[in-house]
């Protein structure tokens, strides 16, 4: 474990993931294939005999297209980044409208639109 931060008092493991991704981009109007190599580094206390380095790297994975899926699309297409109201209650109870309406939205689009992915 990685023992020589002094402000955390529990030993830390760092995880270092490399992987390689084929994306399909759109230049001058055609469709091209592209390789990307994307390495990410993993702080966490959890310890080696509970959770593998292949469990971290998928919870990790898995946080990112939190992050880059539904934060970003939260943001730029529904617009939480704009303040309708100003009282914290009120924030919270259209930012739970907003969570629901976008959940809805998805589950109908992954679970009722099977062609989408061939749309784009």
């Amino acid at each position: 474990g990685f023992t020589s931060w002094e402000q955390v008092r529990v030993p830390m493991r760092i995880i270092r993931m490399v992987r390689t991704v084929e994306r399909s981009v759109r230049r001058g109007g055609r469709k091209q294939e592209q390789t990307e190599v994307l390495e990410r580094w993993v702080a966490t206390t959890i310890e080696s005999g509970a959770a593998g380095t292949q469990t971290i790297a998928r919870i990790a994975a898995a946080r990112w297209d939190i992050e880059n899926m539904g934060f970003h699309d939260l943001k730029t297409y529904w617009h939480m980044d704009h303040p309708f109201v100003h009282d914290p209650t009120a924030i919270e109870a259209i930012l739970g409208f907003l969570i629901l309406a976008v959940n809805l939205f998805y589950c109908f689009v992954f679970g009722h639109l099977h062609e989408f992915r061939k749309w784009g």
